[in-house]
């Protein structure tokens, strides 16, 4: 399959005044890191070419700015990578754009700044109060949990199928339901699936 037809359409869905420095960004360094990941990346749970490449697009939807793009390569391109590859890879997107973020040991643990146009640690203190306003407070608004969100929330937004892989207790359904509460009309159904579990099984529940 021709990977770049998949690119030239998602680009023609962008804002006029963005597509040709997104064309641009993505000719210097997407298809790099596409290479690499098919290359050299440990992912966690084995996908196709064309669902990375879906993902990471969902994170450069409407960048206007290099280090925009950057941050979005990171998260979307970075997400299914084990621990160590993650970083091998962050290191690498560093390099290849010439950016560089406050910890170049864990490039992931950056995000982007709209206001000061750069690649900034999140500080736990200057939280966005509508965003982490958790009733039960059940959720504490980490760097990593903050990061995480970054993640998979375009995901999310844009109606795509998301699995979140984690050990057992780590908080992979409070963090889904927190993404989820972030889209409005949006009706959660919570399903624990077993062995034994049926198709429609499924469909019962999502019809009840």
């Amino acid at each position: 399959m021709d990977f770049h037809i998949v690119v030239r359409s998602w680009l023609l869905e962008q804002p006029d005044e963005v597509q040709k420095s997104l064309h641009s960004l993505i000719e210097g360094y997407f298809y790099k890191a596409i290479d690499w990941l098919s290359k050299n990346g440990e992912a966690v749970v084995t996908v196709s070419t064309l669902t990375t490449i879906r993902g990471i697009l969902s994170h450069l939807k409407n960048c206007r700015t290099k280090k925009q793009f950057v941050n979005g390569l990171l998260k979307g391109g970075g997400a299914n990578l084990t621990v160590q590859s993650r970083t091998s890879f962050g290191q690498m997107i560093l390099s290849t754009c010439g950016e560089k973020t406050p910890d170049t040991e864990n490039p992931f643990l950056s995000t982007y700044d709209a206001k000061l146009d750069a690649l900034v640690i999140p500080n736990p203190s200057e939280l966005d109060s509508t965003l982490w306003n958790d009733e039960q407070k059940l959720l504490v608004p980490t760097i990593n949990l903050q990061v995480a969100y970054q993640m998979i929330q375009p995901w999310f937004t844009n109606k795509e199928h998301v699995l979140v892989v984690g050990p057992e207790a780590c908080g992979k359904s409070l963090l889904v339901e927190h993404c989820l509460r972030q889209i409005r009309s949006t009706r959660v159904v919570i399903f624990n699936c077993t062995a034994s579990t049926t198709p429609q099984d499924v469909l019962h529940k999502l019809l009840q």
